[in-house]
C-alpha cells in the first residue's frame, strides 16, 4: 500500500535507510513529494530505483575524476573569467571556501591543456604540502594518470597519501612529442631558500596559504617570458600583511555580494559597497592583478553551524576575515572619507589623456550614479601648482583646478605619473629590513629615484611641456597654454641655501626665478616664480591641522545620498594614481619615514595657503611665467 505524503515525510528517513542510499551535500536525494509522486504510478518504484542508480553514477563519477566531473562552485567561473584579463589572482577566502580545492583544479586542468609546461605549487613546509597541496593535485589527476608509478624522465607520477609525490614531482604522459617530456608539477615552500627556484621558467603557480613577500617576489620572476598565471589562495589570518597589502593596497571595488553573517553597514568609507554586503572582486592598483573574496557561507561542503560556532560572539573584524577572507588595517587612514567611487573622476573615453601635457576641454566627466550636475573637471578655472622638492630623490608635483560656484579642487596632474616612473611607494616589499613591523605608509617606491637627477633648467622644462608650453626658434611660447595663478615650493627645501657655480650660496626658489642659459649662450631655463609655502615642519602642529583641513573638504554625510547639496569638495582625476592611492592608504603611523607622505605634502601646503578659485582679471606678474 502506497504510503501518504504526510506518512512518508515522517518516514523517508526510514525509507532511504531500508533503498541503502544516503544524502550528499551536493547531489541530494529526491524529496519526499517527488518521491510520492513516484509511488503513485504503476511503474513508480523501478523509475525511482532507476534515478537513484542514475545519482549513484554522478556521486561515482564525482569522487572518480573531479577534474572532468566535479562540483564547480560559481564562483570559480568568475575567477576564471578574471584570469583571462589578468596575470595574478588573490582569492581571500573565507574557512572552507574550497579556494584550495579551486587551486588544485585551476593547475591541474592548465598542465593538462598545455602539454610539456611546468607548473610551480607552493605551500609553508614540505610536511603541509604533502599532506595538503600534493594531495589535493593528485585527487584532481585523471584516474587513467593517477596511480602511473614511476616510469622515468619522460613519465613520473608516483604518489603515496604519507608521502606525496616521489620527489615532490610529478611528469605527467602529455608531451608535445613521442621523445620529449608531458608537463610537470614541481612542489616548492615557503621555508626553502627562494633559490631553489632558480631556473625554472614556470606556466603557471598556485600558492596556497601563507606566502612570504621574499617568495612571491622570487615566483614572479619565474613566470617572466612564458606569459605565466600566478594563483593566492589563503585566509587572511595574520590580518593585513604584506602579501595582502600589496594586492588590496589602493584596490577599486567591482562588485560586492550580500552578507549572511553582517547584515550591517560594513565599510564606512566604501560606498559602493551597499548595507549587509562584502567586497568580492576588486581590481588591484596593477593593472595585472585582481582580487576575488569567497565566502563560506557559499560552500556547500561545510557542515551546517560550524562557521555560525566559529564566529559567534566574535568582532566584526574576526567575522570579516573567517567568513568573507577581508582583512583591513589596524591603523585607520587619514582621509577615512576618501572613495574612490566619489572622489575619482572617471576618463571620458571621448577624450582620453594619461595625465601628461596639456589637459583637453573637459577630459574628465561623472559618471553613473553620479546625478548630471555632480562635479567633473571643469574646462575652466584656477590652476595652481605646488612643488615638493624632496631630498635624494624626484620632486613631487601636483597641479591643482578649483573651479567656480561652488569652489571645488581638483587634483587634475602629478608628476612623477605612475604609467611611466612606476609607484611613489611600494606597500610591502620582499627584502627583510632591520625593522620589526611593516610601514603602513609605504617604502620608496621606483618613482623616486627613476630619472633622478634633473637639473633647474629640466624641471622648468618639464613643468612648461605639461602645461602645455612649446618650446620653438630658441623661445617659448605659450598662447594655448594653462595659466597658473600661482605656483607654491615647499619653504623648507625650496627656502634653502644650497651652492652655486658661483660658490655664492642662494635658494632653489632663487635658481627658478634666474635664467639658465647653455654654452652657447642661448636660453633653456626661463624664469619660472614659486612662492614658499606657508607651514614647515613635519609631524607638526599645522601638519595634523592641514589633514583635518584636507578632511573637511572630504567631509559629506555619507548616510544620505550623494547629491551636489551633498558632496566632497575635493576630487581627484583618474589618471594620478599616486594620489589616488596616498588618499586611500595613508594613516600618518609612519611619520617622516612614510613614502605616501610626500604625496600628500603638496596637499597640506595647498590648503595651507588657503588657495581658491580667482575670478578672471588682470594678474600681477614678476618674469613671463611669474604666478603673482
Amino acid at each position: 500500500m502506497t504510503p501518504t505524503l504526510d506518512q512518508l515525510r515522517l518516514r523517508l528517513p526510514e525509507f532511504w535507510q531500508q533503498l541503502g542510499v544516503v544524502d550528499h551535500h551536493i547531489i541530494r536525494l529526491p524529496t519526499a513529494d517527488l518521491v510520492h509522486a513516484y509511488l503513485t504510478h504503476p511503474q513508480g518504484m523501478d523509475l525511482l530505483q532507476s534515478k537513484l542508480n542514475e545519482r549513484q553514477q554522478l556521486l561515482d563519477d564525482l569522487a572518480r575524476d573531479p577534474l572532468r566531473c566535479g562540483y564547480r562552485l560559481p564562483w570559480w567561473y568568475d575567477a576564471l573569467e578574471l584570469f583571462k584579463d589578468h596575470d595574478e589572482l588573490l582569492v581571500l577566502g573565507g574557512n572552507d571556501s574550497t579556494k584550495s580545492w579551486f587551486g588544485a583544479y585551476w593547475s591541474v586542468k592548465g598542465l593538462i591543456d598545455e602539454p610539456g609546461i611546468d607548473w610551480g605549487f607552493m605551500h609553508e613546509t614540505e610536511t603541509t604540502s604533502k599532506t595538503q597541496q600534493q594531495s589535493l593535485a593528485h585527487r584532481f589527476l585523471p584516474p587513467e594518470w593517477r596511480d602511473l608509478g614511476k616510469k622515468g624522465n619522460l613519465v613520473n607520477v608516483c604518489f603515496t597519501e604519507q608521502m606525496g609525490f616521489s620527489e615532490n614531482r610529478f611528469v605527467l604522459p602529455n608531451p608535445t612529442s613521442p621523445h620529449e617530456r608531458g608537463s610537470r608539477g614541481l612542489f616548492f615552500f615557503y621555508k626553502q631558500d627562494p633559490a631553489a627556484l632558480t631556473g625554472y621558467k614556470l606556466r603557471g603557480v598556485w600558492c596556497d596559504e601563507l606566502i612570504t613577500m621574499q617568495a612571491l617576489e622570487e615566483i614572479r620572476t619565474r613566470l617572466l617570458g612564458r606569459g605565466g598565471k600566478l594563483l593566492l589562495t589563503f585566509t587572511p589570518k595574520q590580518g593585513y600583511s604584506p602579501p595582502v597589502m600589496d594586492f588590496v593596497a589602493g584596490a577599486q571595488v567591482l562588485q560586492t555580494r550580500e552578507a549572511k553573517f553582517l547584515p550591517t553597514r560594513n565599510f564606512d568609507n566604501r560606498p559602493e559597497v551597499p548595507t549587509g554586503h562584502m567586497p568580492y572582486i576588486l581590481q588591484s592598483r596593477r593593472a595585472n592583478a585582481a582580487v576575488l573574496c569567497a565566502f563560506t557561507e557559499w560552500s556547500p561542503f561545510r557542515k551546517t553551524g560550524d562557521l555560525e560556532k566559529l564566529i559567534d560572539g566574535k568582532p566584526r573584524a574576526f567575522i570579516k576575515i573567517a567568513a568573507y577572507g577581508w582583512a583591513e588595517k589596524t591603523v585607520g587612514n587619514a582621509f577615512p572619507k576618501f572613495s574612490y567611487a566619489v572622489n575619482v573622476i572617471k576618463r571620458n573615453p571621448n577624450h582620453p589623456w594619461n595625465g601628461v601635457g596639456l589637459v583637453p576641454p573637459k577630459p574628465w566627466q561623472g559618471v553613473e550614479p553620479r546625478p548630471p550636475l555632480y562635479p567633473r573637471l571643469p574646462a575652466d578655472g584656477t590652476n595652481y601648482l605646488v612643488v615638493d622638492p624632496g631630498e635624494n630623490k624626484n620632486y613631487v608635483l601636483k597641479w591643482y583646478r578649483v573651479g567656480a560656484r561652488p569652489e571645488y579642487t581638483f587634483v587634475y596632474r602629478e608628476w612623477p605619473p605612475c604609467s611611466t616612473h612606476g609607484a611613489w611607494a611600494e606597500m610591502a616589499r620582499a627584502i627583510a629590513t632591520a625593522e620589526t613591523r611593516s610601514r603602513l605608509d609605504g617604502y620608496p617606491g621606483p618613482a623616486q629615484r627613476y630619472e633622478y637627477g634633473r637639473s633647474i633648467a629640466a624641471y622648468k622644462k618639464l613643468i612648461l611641456e605639461a602645461e602645455g608650453w612649446t618650446f620653438e626658434n630658441g623661445a617659448w611660447h605659450g598662447a594655448d597654454a594653462e595659466k597658473i595663478e600661482e605656483r607654491y615650493m615647499d619653504s623648507r627645501m625650496g627656502g634653502s641655501q644650497v651652492p652655486t657655480a658661483t660658490e655664492e650660496n642662494t635658494s632653489l626658489i632663487d635658481l627658478f626665478r634666474q635664467e639658465q642659459y647653455d654654452e652657447a649662450g642661448r636660453l633653456i631655463g626661463p624664469a619660472v616664480a614659486f612662492r614658499p609655502t606657508r607651514v614647515k615642519g613635519g609631524r607638526s602642529v599645522a601638519f595634523l591641522q592641514s589633514l583635518e583641513l584636507i578632511n573637511n573638504k572630504f567631509d559629506y554625510d555619507m548616510d544620505a545620498p550623494v547629491t551636489v547639496e551633498n558632496c566632497p569638495r575635493w576630487y581627484v582625476v583618474e589618471a594620478n594614481e599616486q594620489s589616488i592611492l596616498a588618499y586611500q592608504e595613508y594613516t600618518g603611523a609612519d611619520g617622516e619615514k612614510g613614502a605616501l607622505k610626500d604625496v600628500i605634502d603638496p596637499d597640506w601646503y595647498f590648503v595651507a595657503a588657503n588657495l581658491g578659485y580667482v575670478p578672471p582679471g588682470p594678474m600681477k606678474v614678476t618674469g613671463i611665467f611669474g604666478g603673482f
